[in-house]
């Protein structure tokens, strides 16, 4: 028996683990939290996911739907965008426009 240990994702960045790692999903987690929290381990990273919340986001008959769903939940990309990208397609669209 080994002592384990709670981080968040955010401060686990950078660091090893010498072992398992297990890590509870969440809907708030994006590509780049799910990659950092499922590359921390040396051996082997076990993943907790919680159906209802999954079911929530929408209708699901089987678990092969429900991976689906999760793994569209774990590919978003929540990168906050600069303002001069979000300018530039403004201005695109409107030029497309006229």
């Amino acid at each position: 028996m080994a002592l384990g240990y709670a981080m968040t994702v955010y401060s686990s960045q950078g660091s090893t683990v010498n072992g398992d790692t297990f890590v509870l999903h969440n809907e708030q987690m994006d590509r780049a939290s799910c990659y950092v929290a499922g590359s921390r381990h040396k051996d082997n990273c076990h993943w907790f996911v919680n159906r209802n919340a999954i079911d929530l986001m929408s209708e699901h008959s089987s678990d092969n739907e429900r991976l689906e769903t999760l793994a569209e939940m774990m590919a978003r990309d929540k990168q906050p965008e600069m303002t001069l990208d979000y300018l530039q397609e403004h201005e695109q669209l409107e030029e497309m426009e006229i």
